[in-house]
């Protein structure tokens, strides 16, 4: 609703059976991405496309690449930079090609992938660091964390679980690990 009451469609024209399924504000509140499914979950991932449109509405920015039903940008779990300049997110093209965290800046420029996922398990939570740096995520059954730069570059596995806070600069990490001589894992 606008300030004066009126509503406004922000997402674009859905097909039969797609849904808006999530949305955020950027930080800076001028944007809302948000995602629309496009067929049953695979895998655990409610997957779509996932858009950028401005708050006061106008055409939506894709963010992600159209893909077969079922695949494309898991539309449930993705992370917006606290400068508002890039969204992170998992992307599956097919089925027969590995997911990947991908990152693009809110203009759908400047693509990139940050990790291609083995067979070690699937990604899964995806945080993105304070100062805009660096995306968090959490990778197969034991959900161990991983670091990447949001620009592009490597993923550095972190020897931790889940449960990530940064301290506000985003140069330090606090994380949960377990004693895997006292919990027997």
């Amino acid at each position: 609703a606008t300030a004066g009451g009126a509503l406004i469609q922000l997402n674009v024209a859905l097909g039969a059976g797609d849904n808006v399924f999530s949305y955020a504000f950027t930080p800076d509140g001028t944007k809302v991405v948000y995602g629309v499914n496009t067929g049953p979950a695979a895998g655990g991932h409610w997957r779509g496309n996932l858009y950028a449109v401005s708050i006061g509405g106008g055409v939506s920015t894709p963010l992600s690449v159209p893909t077969d039903v079922s695949y494309g940008a898991d539309v449930l779990w993705f992370s917006i930079t606290p400068d508002s300049q890039r969204v992170v997110f998992n992307y599956q093209l097919v089925s027969l090609i590995a997911p990947e965290l991908q990152s693009v800046r809110v203009d759908a420029t400047d693509r990139q992938t940050l990790y291609t996922q083995g067979a070690s398990g699937a990604i899964g939570f995806i945080y993105a660091s304070p100062d805009s740096q660096w995306a968090l995520f959490n990778v197969g059954q034991a959900q161990r964390l991983y670091r990447a730069p949001v620009g592009g570059g490597s993923a550095v596995p972190l020897d931790v679980l889940g449960a990530p806070a940064f301290t506000g600069d985003g140069q330090r990490l606090i994380a949960l690990d377990y004693d895997t001589y006292a919990s027997g894992d």
